[in-house]
């Protein structure tokens, strides 16, 4: 097996496995995407160099962006930036509390949005929490590779 073929391989187990434990939340999927990111980085690939999506006009690229629903209300988008905002400056995303407090809306309002974009694969939760304004601990929600690729 060539390096290239050996790379794509470990790379095919990512995604496979990175897929599974999105569909079901269930932490030995979990367990296995580790397990298939160890192997990668085992195998001494360089996870850094290319990102998984890019906008680079390809049929691939297209594809991709084509398979992401990207019609979002205002108030979506309102969320959306803010939260690709943070992001972009200090590499961590948002909690629903936060945003209710930057949009100055309410809870209803910015949850129902962010479960929007959720369901629409322009955010995912980063696995990080941070307390609420009542001492909750909330999602960090940070934008998707595909999202920040299509802006």
């Amino acid at each position: 097996m060539t390096a290239t073929s050996t790379r794509r391989a470990a790379e095919i187990a990512i995604i496979d496995a990175a897929y599974r434990y999105v569909d079901t939340w269930n932490v030995y999927d979990r367990a296995a995407l580790g397990r298939a990111v160890a192997e990668h980085e085992y195998l001494g690939l360089d996870t850094t160099s290319q990102p998984a999506f890019s906008n680079n006009s390809t049929d691939t690229s297209a594809e991709a962006g084509a398979s992401m629903n990207t019609h979002v209300g205002k108030l979506a988008r309102q969320c959306f930036d803010e939260i690709a905002s943070v992001y972009r400056n200090d590499g961590v995303g948002m909690t629903v509390d936060a945003l209710e407090q930057v949009l100055n809306r309410s809870h209803q309002s910015v949850s129902a949005r962010v479960n929007e974009l959720r369901n629409k694969g322009w955010v995912t939760d980063s696995g990080v929490r941070r307390k609420t304004r009542s001492g909750r601990p909330a999602i960090v929600w940070t934008p998707t590779v595909q999202a920040m690729n299509l802006l």
